[in-house]
């Protein structure tokens, strides 16, 4: 993932929580992006927090598969999202005009990721023990996994990082002061600071 990052003239990413990502692969992105002066677009889909009941049956499915031995809950993905889209909100803020994010969020289930550029896409799934698969874009299969992507977010509900004003959003302007958003903030923000569950 990180050589891919470190090359991607753009990135899309599909997965649930986005730890990893917040943690390893955006950082990498921007650091491009500030150090080409060359603005670059991301595209996030992750699972949509508000949905109780699909964060539920995540939970459930990572219980019985962990490796990282966290201790699964609705709540926890909830707050796993939110920090990752408040990483989202920080790199657009303080690379304005360098860092340009789509963010969706997703009611479908998948075991795998994708994740990649424009050349080349890697499929994985959620145990670091478990293959993974790259496809350049001159693969056969490249084609497939693209249109997969692009399936998902059509379906997804697409959340404005940025507001009309043009400045990067808060949570709280994005989901209208939501009751829910406001009892996992401040979690959020102390995940936020976790590394990747997938470093060693």
């Amino acid at each position: 993932m990180e050589d891919i990052a470190k090359k991607a003239p753009d990135y899309k990413i599909f997965v649930r929580t986005g730890r990893h990502f917040r943690a390893e692969i955006l950082p990498i992105l921007v650091k491009q992006a500030r150090q080409n002066r060359r603005r670059i677009r991301i595209e996030v889909i992750l699972l949509d927090f508000r949905h109780e009941a699909i964060c539920d049956k995540y939970a459930t499915y990572r219980k019985v598969s962990s490796f990282d031995g966290k201790s699964w809950c609705a709540r926890y993905v909830q707050t796993e999202v939110l920090a990752t889209i408040l990483r989202l909100i920080d790199a657009v803020r303080e690379n304005y005009g360098l860092v340009e994010i789509r963010l969706f969020l997703s009611r479908r289930l998948s075991t795998f990721r994708i994740e990649g550029s424009s050349d080349e896409i890697l499929v994985t799934r959620e145990d670091p023990k478990d293959n993974a698969s790259r496809y350049l874009r001159s693969h056969r299969d490249f084609p497939a996994f693209v249109n997969e992507f692009d399936w998902v977010r059509d379906e997804a509900h697409e959340v404005a990082i940025v507001g009309a004003d043009g400045v990067p959003a808060t949570l709280r302007a994005m989901f209208e002061e939501s009751a829910l958003v406001t009892s996992l903030e401040e979690e959020a923000v102390q995940a936020m600071r976790s590394g990747s569950p997938y470093a060693r």
